[in-house]
């Protein structure tokens, strides 16, 4: 049997019994395999297209739309995930659908008064160089359809619909980016206008637009099958109560996520986000196995939580774990070794961010490491433990990025990036051992026996 063979089998057999969870985190898989080569092929071509300072703008302001999706989304994605697997299992099909209903009317309230508000602050703060006052309020228009499709794609794995809930993001919005890009570059010279930062960002919002439309067609289609008989009931203040914990996880990981590049834009300019967006793409090359696995096992731990299967929980978070770290370590070498030819495919210019490249690198791999723990918390009703380990390692982010930048920039803000990221994987870690009695550094499954047996 090949080495590709044995991952394969490895991650069908993740989930054990043969049925959707397990198909769906195959699946995911290969089409996150798709949808990162096809945001790579994405970054490279803007970059190309766009030049340092360019590319610095769309990444700059994509970055605040994503810091910006956070409190919009109210945490109502990651609570959805979680509550529509449990209403399922126990057949709460009124529930269900007033959640999902409310659900997506209150964050689309919330969306739409975020990003009118931030585009008025934007448009006063923001200087109009290089397009970049004109491309951040452009991006906002962008941020209601960003926050109701994370929603719609969390609504879509509780209902184990895993691969059409992604697909038009993963999928479609990359494909119609390049092709509105392209299609952009090469008719705006005919009316004598140039392509730049604020014709890209008019392109993103396009397709997502479009693959929002799709998601949403194929989110009606599930409900109507699933609810279709029974009558909406809600309980907007206790859903909103559990989700506002999420909704600071969410917050916490996005912030460290973007604190650099923003951090970046505001300490230094957005040349120097042009230059050091490349590295952070390679690093999310590295993750997307990650976040394959865990998109696909989280409504499967939280069934398997709520219905007191401790060992299956227990092997479920081993087996996830020891792939996700197998898959990532050849991913993590590449960028450290060849690092400086996979920034010279976005220019030559973009060599000049390759040791902010091993460093993210550094810090993704010490991600995979820790698999699964996150989503685990979250999953098994400790998500108040995640919000406070994130939010202490965002917290460290800010402060270390505001350090590390003025003296060292691209690098300083990677080495930040990573320290945080060890930090939070730490945190995590402990929590899931003092809650749940067990955890998977590495795969290997280590239990705190006497709780373990006093419990079962």
């Amino acid at each position: 049997m090949t080495t590709l063979q044995r991952f394969r089998t490895s991650l069908a057999t993740l989930l054990g019994p043969r049925g959707g969870a397990k198909q769906g985190a195959l699946w995911t898989l290969l089409m996150r395999v798709v949808s990162t080569g096809l945001g790579f092929a994405t970054s490279v071509l803007l970059a190309r297209l766009l030049g340092v300072s360019g590319y610095g703008v769309y990444a700059f302001v994509f970055a605040w739309v994503n810091l910006l999706a956070i409190p919009t989304a109210l945490g109502m994605d990651k609570l959805m995930v979680r509550e529509v697997a449990v209403f399922r299992a126990r057949g709460a099909w009124g529930a269900l659908h007033g959640f999902v209903r409310w659900g997506n009317l209150a964050v689309l309230a919330a969306s739409l008064g975020v990003a009118a508000l931030a585009a008025g602050v934007g448009w006063v703060v923001l200087a109009p160089r290089d397009g970049l006052r004109l491309a951040f309020v452009l991006a906002l228009a962008s941020l209601p359809l960003t926050t109701l499709t994370s929603l719609r794609q969390a609504a879509m794995r509780g209902f184990n619909h895993i691969v059409s809930g992604q697909w038009p993001e993963l999928l479609l919005r990359p494909v119609l980016i390049i092709a509105f890009s392209l299609l952009a570059w090469f008719a705006l010279p005919r009316f004598g206008l140039p392509f730049n930062a604020v014709w890209a960002t008019l392109a993103a919002f396009a397709a997502t637009a479009v693959a929002f439309g799709v998601g949403a067609l194929l989110l009606v289609r599930v409900l109507r099958d699933e609810t279709e008989s029974a009558p909406p009931s809600a309980e907007p203040g206790r859903w909103l109560r559990r989700a506002l914990p999420f909704m600071v996880i969410s917050g916490m990981y996005v912030l460290n996520a973007r604190t650099d590049v923003v951090m970046l834009g505001m300490l230094a300019d957005t040349d120097a986000v042009g230059l050091y967006t490349p590295a952070t793409r390679g690093a999310e090359l590295i993750s997307f196995v990650l976040l394959a696995v865990n998109t696909a096992l989280s409504p499967t731990l939280a069934r398997l939580f709520a219905e007191g299967k401790r060992a299956q929980l227990e092997a479920a978070t081993a087996r996830s774990t020891r792939l996700i770290t197998l898959a990532t370590l050849p991913l993590a070498l590449g960028m450290v070794l060849l690092g400086g030819v996979f920034l010279r495919l976005f220019g030559p210019e973009f060599v000049a961010a390759r040791t902010a490249l091993v460093i993210l690198s550094a810090g993704q791999l010490i991600n995979a490491a820790t698999g699964t723990v996150g989503t685990l918390l979250n999953m098994t009703g400790f998500e108040r433990d995640t919000a406070l380990a994130v939010g202490l390692s965002a917290t460290l982010n800010i402060l270390l990025n505001a350090l590390l930048i003025p003296p060292f920039g691209i690098n300083g803000a990677a080495a930040a990036t990573a320290l945080s990221t060890l930090t939070w994987n730490a945190l995590l870690a402990t929590f899931v051992y003092r809650r749940l009695g067990f955890y998977a550094l590495l795969g290997v499954l280590t239990l705190r026996r006497a709780r373990h047996a006093s419990e079962r």
